[in-house]
């Protein structure tokens, strides 16, 4: 990348003798350019929804994001210059390449279950009609960077499930004087789902918060029935969901780490997922109440 930038990094997250997951893109560096950690926030939860073709469908909208300057960056995993339209477009193309040595976008010729692409109105942006669109903007200052510029909810109206219409926000956009960033931000969120609230969104990732689509959202709750999991099983959850290792699970408990692992295999098994984050996402996300431990 530029001087200005380091390199994009992707966390890995490893199931209990499962293949690695990529779950999270950040950015370091002091000088990043601003609006590009915004971007590795909202890419990070599209690494978690599971949905391979949803991730594609993001890093091929990043990967045309054009900048005020191109620039040309060694490229893994042999160093190979390559040039790209600016530092959303790269960043993209390192986490496409990452992700497909760790095979977690669409292979050729298999089909699996797309919940969040199913749930959008509109995979392209919806072109308006003869009568135009209504569109809601807000003017942005920052006196700290001397940043101006306007920030603009493009809106369709589409049929509502009781009959009427109802107005959606459909893309967003950014004019003025602005980190150039933000266009990639700004890609991603023009292509939420049908369902989605766009404002909850925003709020959520500006609070540190997930967001998760409702059809990924009710996908996991179908598989969190409680009545499967064993009391010691929920206290095990509980410690698991509050970052405790096997180790301190175990010494928190008065058990035996192996114990901690064969408890954890079964809570894989009831909720039906295939790791530890997608158990903690969940959670999370779900809002779910678990019970406290014996020991609280």
């Amino acid at each position: 990348m530029p001087p200005s930038a380091s390199p994009a990094a992707v966390r890995l997250a490893s199931p209990d003798g499962g293949p690695a997951q990529p779950f999270e893109v950040w950015v370091n560096g002091a000088e990043q350019p601003r609006g590009l950690g915004a971007l590795a926030k909202t890419l990070s939860m599209d690494l978690r929804a599971n949905d391979p073709a949803w991730l594609q469908l993001k890093l091929d909208a990043l990967a045309t994001v054009a900048e005020e300057r191109s620039f040309e960056m060694p490229f893994p995993p042999h160093g190979e210059k390559r040039m790209f339209p600016g530092v959303v477009a790269a960043t993209a193309a390192v986490v496409r390449w990452r992700c497909e040595q760790l095979k977690a976008l669409p292979r050729l010729g298999k089909s699996a279950p797309t919940p969040v692409l199913d749930a959008m109105f509109s995979r392209e942006e919806p072109h308006t009609g003869p009568s135009g669109t209504l569109a809601w903007a807000v003017d942005v200052d920052n006196p700290a960077t001397g940043e101006s510029f306007t920030l603009t909810l493009k809106e369709v109206t589409l049929p509502g499930h009781d009959g009427g219409t109802v107005t959606r926000p459909c893309a967003v956009g950014f004019s003025g004087n602005y980190p150039r960033a933000l266009d990639g931000l700004a890609r991603l969120l023009s292509l939420g789902p049908q369902d989605q609230t766009l404002v909850e969104a925003l709020q959520r990732v500006h609070s540190g918060g997930r967001f998760l689509p409702p059809p990924v959202a009710r996908a996991l709750a179908s598989r969190m029935p409680d009545s499967d999991l064993s009391s010691r099983e929920l206290e095990v959850l509980r410690l698991l969901v509050s970052g405790n290792s096997n180790k301190d699970i175990a010494n928190l408990l008065g058990i035996t780490e192996a114990t901690v692992k064969s408890h954890v295999s079964g809570i894989l098994r009831a909720l039906k997922v295939s790791n530890r984050t997608e158990i903690v996402i969940a959670v999370s996300a779900l809002k779910w109440e678990l019970p406290p431990t014996a020991s609280s």
